[in-house]
């Protein structure tokens, strides 16, 4: 049996509401045209299709089992191509220039002039001119892509949109959260407080400064060719 294209609609929905990784759907998906193959062209096409989701892949119990345990992979390949990404950068030139902007950001912090709300906001663009770069070359991909998609579907594709997310909000949390433990930190007398920086001494913003550094320029090369992986999803 070869469904026709209403059918393949049908296979779709079907399988669509009972998946939420477009991974797992495209591998079932492919699963089911291929059973249908082996159907002869006079039977039922709905009982067969539901046939094959019940009887060869177990029913949407077990494909949301499939899914929780693909999710599980995908998070820890996810985390692994971060810390990849991260080794290149410190084995790279690029380190020699994030050690000398650190110095840079270390000796412009003993001027009076230069306060927290200016380190903050360099160092904010520090991890939106990546985003910017990442996210207009995405932008495009979708705007551009021959079959439109929900934003639904875009998010499905895999794990990286929900970690993007995190990852551009990743370097505000540490250094809003750091912050506040120092300042704890000094009202309890643990710390000095004669020298510092938004409840950060200097030589902790320092640090900091450094770790978004790094931590910018390994979200650049984790995600910069992820439009390309968007684009082959869509043809």
């Amino acid at each position: 049996m070869k469904p026709n294209q209403e059918q393949q609609n049908f296979i779709k929905a079907q399988l669509q509401s009972i998946t939420y990784v477009q991974e797992t759907y495209e591998e079932l998906y492919d699963h089911v045209l291929t059973a249908l193959e082996g159907v002869p062209d006079d039977a039922p096409f709905f009982d067969a299709v539901n046939n094959i989701i019940e009887n060869d892949l177990g029913g949407a119990k077990a494909i949301k089992s499939i899914e929780a345990k693909y999710l599980k992979i995908a998070i820890k390949e996810y985390i692994f191509d971060y810390f990849r990404c991260l080794g290149q950068c410190l084995t790279s030139y690029f380190m020699l220039i994030i050690i000398a902007a650190t110095v840079g950001y270390y000796l412009l912090m003993q001027y009076e002039w230069f306060n927290a709300v200016i380190g903050q906001v360099i160092t904010s663009f520090i991890i939106l001119i990546p985003a910017a770069i990442v996210g207009r070359k995405t932008v495009n991909t979708i705007a551009n892509a021959p079959v439109k998609t929900l934003i639904m579907d875009y998010a499905k594709t895999t794990i990286r949109p929900f970690g993007n997310i995190f990852m551009l909000f990743f370097p505000m949390l540490l250094w809003t959260n750091v912050s506040l433990v120092c300042m704890k930190l000094q009202r309890a007398k643990l710390i000095p407080n004669q020298i510092d920086y938004n409840g950060m001494p200097v030589n902790v913003a320092s640090v900091l400064f450094f770790i978004i550094l790094i931590h910018a320029v390994a979200y650049h090369k984790l995600y910069k060719d992820w439009h390309k992986t968007l684009m082959a999803s869509y043809l």
